[in-house]
């Protein structure tokens, strides 16, 4: 079985526009990620690029890439792309691994790779064990929480994805590494799902809902039972440990649509009033004024007669 390494890269990230191409000891960031990802030797590794910047640099250094769409919402959209503008035939997993993090570690794309391959799964990824209790409440730390105990032996079942567990049970959860491993189909159902409330709301890329219509039942348990997360030592502070990516929020329920806001209806201002009385009988009167000459009767005596109010 054969595993192809895509790394998305862009320029105009929000937080750190240009990280791609700074520089640590006179390399760039994309291409540091691109040598690691190819000394881990578990297959062919490419760069998806959105700006031929980034194409020219990985190419200058040694490293193959590959330019993308600027229309892509997630990573995974533009790995996608590549993946069917690169036409390759024969291979069984994608790994996405992301292009800002130039220690990734080697061992890490290894393990998951061969857990994937082990177990058949669809959909891998990576969780670390949290050692210090303030990464609970860290937003920039995605946690992932998981049916079982996670160990270096098990490849279990992710049931949620989230930014901050405050008030929430911390069994179970474990800080989630941004490396995902996609069987081929699995790849291609996956980006034809739109971004779940829970994925926008934490700009999270691992769970998505159908956009048209709800699943086969068949497909959806199929989605939660082959994601996985699983184990290893990394550089970190952490061990991480591929996981069972479980897609809880593609459910197949069509998120409901926001509700329709009430048209403005501009409303014509009420005619100013003005006190006159009548020539006649002296009764007061109470009339709109209007612009121009108009035609006012009292309602006492019947005098009518044209006035300019």
């Amino acid at each position: 079985m054969k595993t192809l390494i895509i790394i998305p890269s862009r320029m105009s990230a929000t937080r750190l526009p240009g990280k791609p191409l700074l520089k640590i000891n006179g390399t760039s960031i994309i291409s540091h990620v691109f040598k690691r990802a190819e000394s881990a030797e578990i297959g062919e590794v490419i760069v998806a690029a959105e700006d031929q910047e980034i194409v020219n640099d990985v190419k200058n250094n040694g490293g193959n890439a590959i330019l993308t769409s600027r229309n892509h919402q997630t990573g995974t959209d533009r790995i996608f792309e590549a993946l069917n503008l690169l036409n390759k035939k024969d291979i069984n997993f994608v790994m996405n691994i992301q292009g800002d993090e130039p220690d990734i570690d080697i061992d890490d794309i290894k393990l998951l790779d061969a857990q994937m391959k082990k177990n058949h799964s669809k959909l891998g990824t990576l969780a670390a064990d949290i050692r210090d209790d303030k990464l609970y409440e860290n937003k920039n730390v995605v946690k992932v929480k998981i049916k079982e105990t996670l160990n270096e032996n098990s490849f279990p079942i992710a049931e949620n994805f989230m930014r901050s567990i405050k008030n929430q049970d911390k069994e179970n959860v474990y800080h989630h590494i941004g490396i995902y491993c996609y069987e081929i189909q699995t790849l291609r159902d996956f980006v034809s799902f739109k971004q779940s409330k829970n994925e926008l709301k934490n700009k999270l890329e691992l769970e998505n809902t159908t956009s048209q219509e709800k699943p086969p039942k068949t497909q959806v348990e199929d989605f939660l039972k082959k994601p996985y997360v699983a184990s290893s030592e990394t550089e970190k502070s952490e061990n991480s440990i591929p996981v069972l990516a479980s897609l809880l929020d593609k459910s197949g329920e069509k998120d409901k649509e926001a509700p329709k806001k009430p048209k403005k209806v501009k409303k014509k201002p009420k005619p100013q009033t003005i006190n006159i009385e009548c020539p006649d009988c002296s009764e007061k009167m109470s009339v709109s004024k209007l612009d121009g000459p108009q035609t006012v009767t009292c309602q006492s005596c019947g005098l009518s007669g044209e006035f300019e109010l």
